[in-house]
């Protein structure tokens, strides 16, 4: 295709198409998930004049913005034959053809600050999922502690074990849950007889219509497998038994075989793993029961950040090894996908949007629709994308990476990844 098709012609980028241009280039298919780039200063020179009015989103080669053709024209000519750009021929009148630009919005505003567009009962709606932490109010101010806590679960055995959430508080919360879109209450219960008022906290969990996840500990859950089996009798749920790999003493495959007889299908082992040396005992695990459901959860230590590098840091051929449509793209600009609509609430009634953060109120002194109105309006959980942390914020990829992870915030180090190898932006 000679550069003579494209002369007297307006182009466009196709609605599909996204251009990103921070300081070097990308322009995505989010039908086929093809793309290209280009970190030449004049190509980049040229797109970000022709694409820096929204309402004017037609540009041509005769467009003020002079360039090169010939740096110019095997672009166009690559993106033409990819479907990202469309021509239409030029009028003799010279009149500009009126092409029309799908905007995507969030259908309520609720990152207008003071402005937000809901009021009363709206806000309860972005609430999809409620965890609890039963007993054991961890001290906040502990940094070990904290790094054992901050793993997408409530879950530590250091806390106070005289603090316990009242059944009352829970039982008050209960109207306000009708209100909302809630799916699951995931309950952290460590230990299991550690509550005084079980009895009473299953009573009122009976009554939420949401499905029901108990985490445990797996030691904790064999010595109490009488009240595990009762936990199970009493309401649909399911049961997530932890396993520390690096506590040797602590998985023994008779203990999670009983377990297994006892729950069947609703358990679910996840396997918490600090190192490659962790790994052989699981494979031990997954051999010794067959048919177990169990996920492995790497936990960082401090210690074991090239363990990390190995096996959790994403390269661009994973980032990418999936198509993003425009809906996933505006996800990631807009909230934290993997936080949004989760709410915390720790054993003394305090509730955050995410773990090891400020808290948003305690549900003795605020009822869930101002603690969510709180979150939308002032905290940043829900809203903390990599488009506002650094150094992500200058990686032109941040659009399409998965959201923001607790092994992130935990480790203070939001690039978990390889990127700035292959593209040095990160």
């Amino acid at each position: 295709m000679s550069g003579e098709f494209f002369r007297n012609k307006w182009l466009f980028f196709e609605s599909y198409v996204k251009v990103v241009i921070d300081g070097r280039m990308l322009i995505y298919n989010t039908l086929t998930g093809e793309m290209l780039e280009n970190d030449h200063p004049e190509i980049i020179r040229y797109f970000t004049e022709v694409t820096s009015n929204f309402s004017e989103p037609l540009f041509s080669l005769s467009n003020e913005a002079f360039i090169d053709e010939q740096l110019l024209l095997p672009f166009i000519e690559a993106l033409f034959s990819l479907h990202m750009i469309e021509v239409i021929p030029k009028s003799d009148q010279g009149e500009r053809p009126f092409v029309f630009i799908p905007e995507i919005k969030i259908n309520k505003d609720f990152l207008r600050g003071k402005e937000v567009l809901f009021t009363g009962e709206d806000c309860y709606e972005y609430l999809h999922q409620l965890n609890i932490n039963l007993v054991r109010k961890l001290p906040a101010n502990n940094e070990s502690q904290r790094l054992g806590r901050c793993q997408h679960i409530f879950f530590d055995s250091f806390g106070d074990s005289s603090v316990a959430l009242p059944p009352t508080l829970l039982r008050n919360v209960v109207p306000e849950l009708k209100n909302t879109n809630l799916r699951e209450i995931s309950v952290v219960l460590n230990p299991i007889d550690g509550h005084p008022d079980l009895g009473e906290i299953m009573d009122v969990l009976g009554g939420i219509d949401a499905a029901k996840r108990f985490i445990l500990d797996c030691d904790d859950a064999f010595r109490n497998g009488e009240i595990v089996r009762d936990l199970g009798k009493e309401m649909p749920s399911s049961f997530t038994v932890i396993i520390p790999m690096w506590q040797k003493s602590r998985h023994s495959g008779n203990k999670i075989e009983h377990l297994a007889k006892s729950l069947g299908e609703r358990l679910e082992v996840l396997l918490f793993i600090e190192g490659e040396g962790d790994l052989p005992r699981a494979d031990d695990i997954l051999s010794q029961v067959e048919g177990l459901r169990v996920n492995c959860l790497p936990i960082f230590n401090g210690k074991n950040l090239q363990f990390f590098e190995d096996n959790v840091f994403l390269r661009k051929e994973n980032i990418f090894s999936k198509v993003h449509s425009f809906n996933d793209i505006f996800c990631n600009e807009t909230l934290n996908r993997s936080a949004f609509g989760r709410l915390y609430i720790d054993a003394d009634g305090e509730c955050c949007g995410e773990l090891g953060r400020g808290t948003l109120g305690n549900i003795i002194n605020h009822n869930l629709g101002q603690i969510i109105y709180k979150e939308l309006c002032e905290g940043e959980s829900w809203k903390r994308t990599r488009k506002t942390v650094s150094p992500c914020s200058r990686c032109i990829y941040n659009l399409f990476c998965p959201p923001i992870s607790n092994y992130e915030l935990v480790m203070n180090r939001m690039n978990l990844c390889h990127m700035h190898d292959e593209w040095n932006q990160c």
